[in-house]
């Protein structure tokens, strides 16, 4: 996949989400949720955030996050995760990746940056209320092998995004915790290439070091 045709993919993408930017705001509100304790935001709060929170975006590095919740009348509750360092959200919506490369499509899944007065918004609502932390990672494997040093291997969530897709075949990634994330639920899919320095995350390319790459493929701790 060329820079171009990616570019042509994130356009679609944009105008594909900037539809759901327009619809009005969960009539309930919304919950924002931590480990013990959820701030409420009435009508008008979340429709602030609603309307701020649906460009497109990209997965983030791992960190501490929320749990938004809400539900539309006659509807199930539904829930995403709301990282506030990153000023990203994970959604499960099938179909939102549709326009990605199928070589690595995640089709429950999309990300969406949020803008920094919708974070602030967040931030003084839910003030006292501990996010969820960083996950701990409990097992990782890669391309079905164990690793060493699980928890290193958040490493591999911290590359730098690239339009260049990589011409690599991938290894499969799965990192494990005791309690859920937005990167260890199993539904979001990580990759990583099996020659060169590439991560693949949801249908987006990052680079990472050489020697992270590497030792990842070879199963040691990624702190060397």
């Amino acid at each position: 996949m060329t820079r171009t045709g990616l570019a042509l993919l994130a356009a679609a993408g944009a105008l594909l989400l900037s539809g759901a930017a327009q619809a009005k705001a969960p009539l309930d509100g919304i919950d924002v949720c931590g480990p013990n304790a959820c701030a409420h935001l009435g009508l008008d709060q979340a429709e602030q955030f609603w309307v701020s929170s649906h460009d497109s975006g990209h997965p983030v590095a791992a960190g501490p996050f929320y749990v938004i919740r809400w539900h539309w009348p006659g509807a199930a509750e539904e829930s995403a995760y709301l990282v506030t360092g990153g000023r990203a959200i994970r959604w499960r919506t099938a179909g939102a990746h549709a326009i990605r490369p199928s070589r690595v499509l995640s089709p429950d899944v999309s990300w969406t940056s949020v803008d920094p007065a919708a974070i602030d918004l967040v931030n003084r609502a839910a003030a006292g209320i501990e996010p969820y932390p960083e996950p701990t990672l409990t097992r990782v494997t890669i391309g079905g092998r164990e690793v060493r040093a699980p928890q290193t291997y958040l490493r591999l969530l911290g590359g730098k995004v690239t339009w260049t897709w990589p011409a690599t075949r991938w290894l499969t990634v799965k990192l494990e915790s005791a309690a859920p994330s937005p990167w260890t639920d199993g539904v979001t899919r990580i990759q990583l290439g099996r020659v060169g320095s590439w991560v693949a995350i949801d249908s987006w390319a990052y680079r990472i070091p050489k020697a992270v790459a590497r030792r990842a493929r070879h199963g040691l701790s990624l702190t060397g």
